[in-house]
């Protein structure tokens, strides 16, 4: 059994991927902006709890092995209102996310990025072998998301 950190958890992604996990029997840990706390079999929710506050010391102490880091404004209105704060979020967030994973030892993170950091392609399906030539701010924000977790990871 794997316990696995998912920022995002009650996000449409989030939802399908806890729900999954928790059929194959891992524990699953969430992380939020809303919501309330939810402790039930094979999952914890940490509601009004960002990945960006999260305090590394808590998550060692539950064990975490693995991180789906998929918390994101996808918001056009609140990226356009609050472009600084959107960065500001998800740089923090990602970068909060290497100290989880250094702190903790996670075997593996894996980060939802968009098909915004490849541009204007209309070729399917899209793949991680395409240039990045993000043209938007959620595109360049994500791409420089992908690139710190490249340079700490070497990957």
């Amino acid at each position: 059994m794997y316990k696995i950190l998912i920022s995002g958890s009650q996000g449409f992604l989030g939802k399908h991927l806890v729900a999954k996990l928790r059929e194959l029997g891992h524990l699953v840990i969430g992380c939020g902006r809303s919501g309330v706390h939810i402790r039930d079999k094979g999952y914890i929710y940490r509601a009004r709890m960002p990945i960006e506050a999260l305090d590394p010391g808590w998550c060692k102490d539950l064990g975490i092995t693995h991180i789906f880091h998929l918390a994101s404004s996808t918001c056009g209105s609140e990226i356009r209102n609050d472009p600084q704060g959107f960065l500001r979020n998800s740089l923090l967030g990602v970068l909060n996310v290497i100290d989880i994973a250094r702190f903790c030892d996670v075997q593996r993170i894996f980060f939802a990025s968009t098909a915004k950091v490849y541009g204007a392609v209309y070729d399917s399906p899209l793949t991680e072998d395409l240039p990045p030539s993000p043209t938007n701010y959620l595109g360049k924000v994500k791409r420089i998301c992908e690139q710190a977790l490249a340079i700490v990871t070497g990957k």
